[in-house]
């Protein structure tokens, strides 16, 4: 095998979620497995998107935490998965669940994860907390960008049902790009957070006594193959 070869070998597209594991950790992955053994046969997906990214760059992550990878859905059941499908499933008392429903209406109603691999780390991006979203940015670098509250929100689901403990469980939220005006009457806008507690999932503006949040993170999905071969 020539170096060219061995080259294109290790950093060739990942085509078993099984070397992600692999890679992540068992717990770190939420695929079609999961899916099924969750939801049942509300999960019918028969054609399962191929994960985007190369075994090198799952191995070699700019951002030097775990990192949760799962199978986002636009839809199951028939209903499409946005915010207020996810609160239907789990608006009972054990966890999974959400701390009461405030918050939940500044998510935008239609919207759902993309039918596609997201990779995110698990908590906030460190030493991310008490900083302006600029410098925050300057922290994710070229390679990530902040996710959506559904797509937080579902993450932090998901990552729960694989780990019994939320993806954003320490003391500050993670802050999304969505952002709410949360004083009635007002234009005062806030970015939409998200964080675990011992009550449940708690969608806010993020802010307290501990100052303001950290911000989440999720590889981007531009770079492709030939991007990580450069």
């Amino acid at each position: 095998m020539t170096a060219e070869s061995a080259k294109f070998k290790d950093t060739a597209p990942i085509v078993s979620i099984q070397e992600a594991r692999e890679i992540l950790g068992i717990n770190n992955v939420f695929g079609p497995e999961e899916w099924k053994k969750f939801f049942g046969d509300k999960f019918q997906l028969t054609d399962i998107p191929k994960i985007h990214w190369t075994k090198t760059a799952l191995s070699n992550l700019p951002i030097k935490q775990d990192h949760f990878l799962f199978l986002g859905l636009d839809s199951i059941g028939g209903e499409p998965l946005n915010v207020a499908t996810w609160y239907k499933n789990y608006s009972g008392d054990k966890d999974p669940k959400f701390d009461g429903n405030f918050g939940l209406a500044n998510i935008r109603a239609e919207a759902t994860c993309k039918l596609r691999w997201y990779l995110m780390p698990v908590g906030i991006v460190k030493g991310s907390e008490n900083l302006k979203p600029h410098p925050q940015l300057l922290l994710l670098g070229q390679k990530y960008e902040v996710p959506t509250a559904i797509e937080r929100v579902a993450a932090n689901i998901l990552y729960y049902l694989n780990n019994n403990k939320y993806l954003d469980s320490g003391i500050y939220a993670a802050r999304t790009r969505d952002a709410s005006g949360w004083e009635f009457g007002s234009a005062f806008v806030t970015p939409v957070s998200v964080r675990g507690t011992h009550k449940g999932l708690f969608i806010g503006d993020g802010r307290n006594a501990l100052g303001e949040p950290g911000v989440a993170a999720s590889r981007t999905y531009k770079w492709s193959f030939v991007t990580e071969l450069n």
